[in-house]
């Protein structure tokens, strides 16, 4: 982003000199002139942005301009999860051709973990004693792959099934198996998904999508993408009524607000139940007198004091 648009726009103005005006003409140009999306352009400010806040707590620039430009508003749209049906399907087709693909896209399903994160998944993180696993790291590829660890809210521990127990079960005796069948043993701190003999390195996260692409071809349903599988978990838990704290914090989601403004929908409707509870509470006033529209008087004329209006 910095060597194919920001540099050849904005590399000549010293930043002292750029002002809110430069970026307002550099966003536009960049919609108009370029054709970019709202979001690539949002993810090119992104950068400008936080370069500026560096240079502002330097003490280079008095402040960061960037805050203050018009940047496209990012639309909100309603995700649009699979169904259960086909996310068994997804997951058949993978096991086929390759079981440990299909305990990935299990786990996926089931914990709502983000693909960077599932590939960054170590042994080391998985306890079976108290059937849990921790998210703490996550891969992304940059010229490489680079292990980064999460952002202190997207940190967390999440409780496994029985179901996504065994299956991590299988892929340790799988992992293990395959580098005993190599004369090797799995380093100390190997990866849950690789495709090293000793489980050293990683899977890659395009590599997973890759992977994927081919499998949801196999069973017609190309308009799946594999973050789908973390909407398919966020939106079954709130279908179930799970507390929506619960479900930010498996999601690794900075606050409950995120999650409800992405999957609230998905909750059941309890429009019914909060009528029959506001009614019953109402129903106490056992002495409201429809007819008068009055509440009975505790004065000795017997005329009220108080009126509804």
């Amino acid at each position: 982003m910095i060597s194919r648009h920001i540099t050849p726009a904005l590399g000549s103005i010293s930043i002292w000199d750029l002002s809110v005006t430069d970026l307002d003409r550099f966003y536009y140009a960049l919609a108009t002139r370029d054709g970019l999306s709202d979001s690539t352009i949002r993810q090119i400010h992104s950068v400008i942005h936080q370069a500026l806040d560096l240079a502002t707590r330097r003490d280079w620039i008095p402040r960061n301009r960037a805050a203050l430009a018009t940047i496209p508003k990012l639309p909100r749209t309603r995700v649009s999860p699979p169904t259960l049906e086909q996310v068994q399907r997804l997951i058949k087709e993978a096991t086929s051709k390759d079981p440990s693909f299909g305990t990935f896209l299990e786990l996926a399903a089931t914990t709502g973990a983000r693909r960077g994160e599932l590939c960054a998944l170590r042994w080391s993180q998985v306890d079976f004693e108290s059937g849990t696993l921790t998210i703490d790291t996550t891969i992304a590829e940059l010229g490489g792959l680079i292990e980064k660890d999460r952002s202190p809210h997207a940190c967390r521990r999440i409780t496994l099934d029985s179901r996504s127990q065994h299956i991590l079960r299988e892929q340790l005796e799988t992992c293990q198996s395959v580098a005993s069948l190599n004369s090797t043993q799995l380093v100390p701190d190997a990866f849950v998904f690789s495709l090293q003999p000793d489980c050293s390195r990683p899977w890659s996260p395009d590599w997973v999508t890759r992977h994927f692409g081919a499998v949801r071809t196999a069973v017609g349903l190309k308009k799946v993408h594999l973050r789908d599988f973390r909407h398919f978990s966020a939106a079954q838990m709130m279908a179930k009524g799970v507390p929506v704290t619960i479900v930010a914090g498996r999601l690794g989601h900075a606050n409950a607000f995120t999650t409800l403004t992405t999957y609230g929908h998905f909750a059941p409707a309890s429009d019914h139940d909060a009528a029959r509870f506001l009614g019953s509470e109402l129903s106490a006033l056992k002495q409201w007198n429809v007819a008068t529209r009055r509440f009975p008087s505790n004065n000795s004329s017997g005329h009220s004091d108080r009126r509804w209006w």
